[in-house]
């Protein structure tokens, strides 16, 4: 496949402009194939035969798409893009499209955002109907506390609690 390349080929957003052979250093005397691509964004690379194979990016647009891969928000989107690919949920969300509030929305406790280990206050990506799967309407960003919550009571069982320790504690009569 790389042994005929030409001006005009295609792989992937990258285009063939240029194929040359260039010494590896001036005293010796043999030589390298050098294909210079240039990307659908316009950035023009030079590459070696082997490094010469399909790509959905150039080097450059991938740092510029990805850049934003150690921020919380692209952490949360990946995986949750995973899990829906593991469990065959819809999944149609962009990293764009999460938003990590200063307060979790349930539990008003502050959002931490940590590179260690999850703690109650990290921010999770949450499926408001599980069903549903991951869609820009149907996920929201909640503590992982609220979130482990959520996921292990019905809302009727989560009340119940609520107003049974509110009765333990005094703060208030009803049950």
């Amino acid at each position: 496949m790389t042994s005929k390349i030409s001006v005009g080929d295609k792989f992937g957003v990258r285009t063939v402009i240029k194929v040359e052979s260039k010494k590896l250093s001036p005293s010796d005397t043999s030589t390298k194939r050098v294909i210079t691509v240039e990307c659908e964004c316009g950035n023009i690379s030079e590459c070696g035969v082997s490094n010469l194979r399909p790509t959905k990016s150039c080097r450059e647009c991938a740092l510029i798409k990805h850049g934003h891969s150690q921020t919380k928000e692209y952490q949360l989107h990946n995986t949750a893009k995973e899990r829906a690919k593991k469990q065959g949920l819809t999944f149609d969300l962009a990293y764009t499209d999460i938003i990590i509030p200063d307060l979790c929305p349930l539990l008003n406790i502050p959002l931490k955002q940590t590179k260690g280990p999850f703690c109650d206050n990290s921010p999770t990506l949450d499926r408001i109907i599980p069903a549903l799967g991951y869609t820009k309407e149907n996920v929201w960003v909640i503590s992982n506390l609220a979130n482990r919550i959520k996921t292990n009571a019905t809302p009727e069982q989560i009340i119940t609690v609520g107003k049974n320790l509110l009765c333990l504690n005094n703060l208030s009569e009803e049950p």
